[in-house]
């Protein structure tokens, strides 16, 4: 992906699985019925950014990531710059289309650190 240039003193770039991560929510307190998903998921995104002359990259504190909860539930994201292109790569597995109704408190704690993880941004900044 590449950014146009713009007149714009901060270009915040999103994770683009955040949306995605961040549509299930778990709500219940106790969960009896199984913990149903269309798929199982395993989304690979590497993002690749043409740094605007002028800009400097500015990345949330601990922006690097690896919430690995077990194996079926894996979640990775970081980040590197190399002359003036910024990449960014996000892993997310979900390794079974159907979870026990037990594993609930598991797989809600895993979606919760990896939204908070998702929700980090980095940003580039005119100097």
């Amino acid at each position: 992906a590449t950014m146009p240039l713009n007149s714009a003193n901060f270009i915040t770039l999103e994770n683009p699985l955040a949306r995605f991560i961040n549509s299930y929510t778990f709500t219940e307190k106790k969960q009896k019925n199984k913990i149903e998903f269309n798929f199982p998921y395993y989304f690979k995104v590497l993002v690749t950014v043409d740094i605007p002359e002028g800009y400097e990259v500015i990345t949330s504190d601990n922006f690097k990531a690896v919430i690995k909860t077990n194996e079926n539930l894996i979640y990775s994201q970081n980040s590197a710059v190399s002359g003036n292109k910024l990449q960014m790569l996000y892993e997310f597995y979900l390794g079974n289309a159907v979870y026990d109704g037990a594993d609930y408190p598991v797989v809600k704690k895993h979606f919760e650190a990896v939204q908070k993880e998702a929700a980090k941004q980095i940003t580039l900044k005119k100097k």
